[in-house]
């Protein structure tokens, strides 16, 4: 009697137990300052905003440019007039800043833009105001760097590093020897104006956001032209090589194309400052799958946002929301993967693990208790079976 007791007064601790953890887990998933649905944009789900780096007005940022996702989730922002490159946890919080004043020599203002973190946690720069390409350790030593004109944005894949500048696409190896470029500043199909956004996919198709030109074109390997969407900022058509522009599909509904990043499906997510939002792109084709997004300041809101990034494991996007001087971390419709194992360690990541070691335990509980009653059960039946000895004869 005495083991069934105590077990049921476990029992009743770790239901207790998960109906705090449950409540909780509601209030550090409804974060202060969440804003209202009513007046999010359709699709848009909002997580949190990163205004700073700090509590004093200091320590706010200022113009963050460009956004990074590295290995565990870590996010980078670049900041081009707090000189300066930071990191932060998955969670929002701060882990380090990198003041680049003075890692390049005798150039104190660099203007970081575009980062790009490699596989083995190298952090490369785009540093538009000294003209190069910084390499950085994590923890901010300067590895090596090499000149490139005014690079705008990079992105490392496997072994080589390619860079966008306002004439074209740069190709180095990842020690800085130059392999190759491409583009030519102009309107023409073939020529890039001022890209701002990259993406290199894993069959070696090269994506530019083709800014000042408003529209997304992909590049092969080599760097030849395999489809380019129209300039214009209506309608919704596309250009592959060879076909020519009708005015049914005159235009893409890209004003600024800015930075891109890949979501877990392998569709272009841009953002498009003069259009407020986050544009879905079909890579196959250039075509426009989905907008989400709006004008505004309220957190889930954008004012020219500059540059995105991906997180597959937290199937979240990471802007950055310029003129309103914060990061956002958001998420739109099928971005994730449909596969079993990214969604489990989407789960895992979040705070409903906490939950895992009360329901081990109320499992064991159970067990118990189902074991002290089966012993019970089988006690009675031996001492019925005792109290009439001769039922046999």
């Amino acid at each position: 009697m005495g083991l069934r007791a105590g077990l049921i007064a476990i029992l009743l601790v770790l239901l207790m137990l998960l109906g705090g953890l449950g409540y909780f887990i509601a209030t550090l998933l409804e974060p202060v300052g969440s804003p209202d649905e009513v007046r999010l944009p359709e699709g848009l789900e909002w997580v949190r905003s990163i205004y700073g780096f700090g509590p004093s007005a200091e320590e706010q940022f200022i113009a963050p440019d460009h956004v990074e996702i590295s290995s565990g989730g870590a996010i980078w922002v670049s900041d081009t007039q707090l000189n300066s490159i930071f990191e932060f946890g998955p969670d929002g919080t701060l882990r380090r800043r990198i003041e680049l004043s003075g890692v390049v020599a005798d150039i104190p203002w660099v203007v970081p833009k575009g980062i790009s973190v490699s596989q083995d946690g190298e952090v490369y720069v785009c540093a538009n105001g000294a003209d190069r390409l910084l390499v950085l350790s994590r923890q901010g030593e300067l590895l090596r760097s090499w000149e490139v004109s005014q690079p705008l944005d990079c992105e490392v894949a496997g072994d080589r590093v390619y860079v966008t500048g306002p004439a074209g696409v740069s190709v180095f190896t990842v020690e800085g020897e130059s392999v190759g470029s491409w583009g030519g500043r102009g309107s023409s199909l073939e020529q890039l104006d001022l890209p701002q956004g990259i993406v290199v996919d894993a069959d070696g198709v090269i994506y530019v956001a083709d800014t000042l030109n408003a529209r997304v074109k992909a590049f092969s390997s080599e760097g030849d032209l395999l489809w380019t969407t129209d300039a214009g900022i209506t309608g919704g058509g596309n250009q592959a090589m060879g076909e020519e522009t009708s005015e049914e599909t005159s235009g893409t509904g890209l004003q600024l194309p800015a930075g891109m990043c890949m979501d877990a499906n392998e569709r272009l997510v841009l953002v498009d400052p003069f259009g407020f939002n986050m544009v879905v792109v079909d890579k196959t084709d250039g075509s426009i799958i989905d907008r989400y997004g709006d004008f505004g300041e309220s957190d889930g809101l954008f004012a020219y946002p500059t540059g995105i990034a991906y997180d597959t494991e937290r199937d979240w996007f990471v802007v950055a929301d310029t003129a309103n001087a914060r990061v956002q971390i958001v998420r739109i419709p099928d971005s994730g993967s449909t596969e079993l194992g990214p969604t489990v360690r989407r789960a895992l990541v979040g705070p409903v693990w906490v939950c895992a070691v009360p329901l081990v335990l109320l499992l064991f509980v159970a067990v118990m208790m189902k074991v002290s009653k089966s012993r019970k059960s089988s006690e009675l039946s031996n001492m019925e079976v005792g109290e009439h000895p001769d039922d046999n004869f």
